[in-house]
């Protein structure tokens, strides 16, 4: 299990995803400008970072509802193989789907999708998404992300942390070794993240 101040921190970045997704959506709702369609996958290979707080959250939701089996494990570790260290324009170019869409074209994780999967939202042709020309949306989304991050930053420095953003997939991993491991919150320090991230 993680840490109660691992815990803590996740439960207060849910709250706070929460609150923000549901801003996000009163907006769209009364803007109804989104042309977003249930198994439009183009976003689903872009290249999303997220902090071990988002993967955690992740993992938890995952572990909870008994999702987090070996084969999800090997094919997350495969995709974070690939993705690890990747310049972001060649991340993009490599056509390598998120970890958690599966063959359906449907998000598994929907429910506790990463804050930045949420605010992508295609407001004009779906396929110009394909190749990232959503600039609206990036456009729109990056001032609640920079707000988001910085959050998650503080309270990760108020435990002596730092903040790091990496591929989802990493971060799910990092996240299930903390949990499995029940790794103490004053041994997650800088050298563990980088030990991790060299590692995957």
């Amino acid at each position: 299990m993680f840490d109660p101040t691992l815990a803590r921190m996740v439960a207060e970045t849910r709250t706070q995803r929460e609150a923000i997704f549901r801003s996000f959506e009163e907006v769209l709702i009364s803007d109804n400008t989104t042309t977003c369609r249930k198994r439009c996958t183009h976003c689903c290979f872009w290249p999303f970072v997220v902090s071990v707080l988002e993967g955690a959250a992740i993992f938890e939701w995952l572990h909870k509802h008994h999702k987090w089996v070996p084969s999800l494990r090997d094919h997350v570790k495969s995709v974070a193989d690939k993705v690890t260290g990747l310049a972001c324009q060649t991340w993009t170019c490599s056509n390598i789907p998120c970890p958690f869409l599966d063959r359906s074209g449907m998000c598994s994780i929907y429910p506790v999708r990463p804050l930045s999967c949420h605010l992508s939202v295609s407001f004009g042709d779906p396929e110009s998404c394909q190749y990232l020309k959503s600039s609206e949306s990036i456009g729109r989304k990056a001032p609640i992300l920079l707000a988001y991050h910085m959050q998650e930053e503080r309270m990760l420095k108020h435990v002596g942390i730092k903040m790091y953003t990496m591929p989802l997939a990493t971060a799910v991993l990092i996240a299930a070794d903390l949990y499995e491991q029940s790794v103490d919150m004053d041994r997650i320090t800088t050298a563990i993240f980088l030990e991790h991230l060299g590692r995957l």
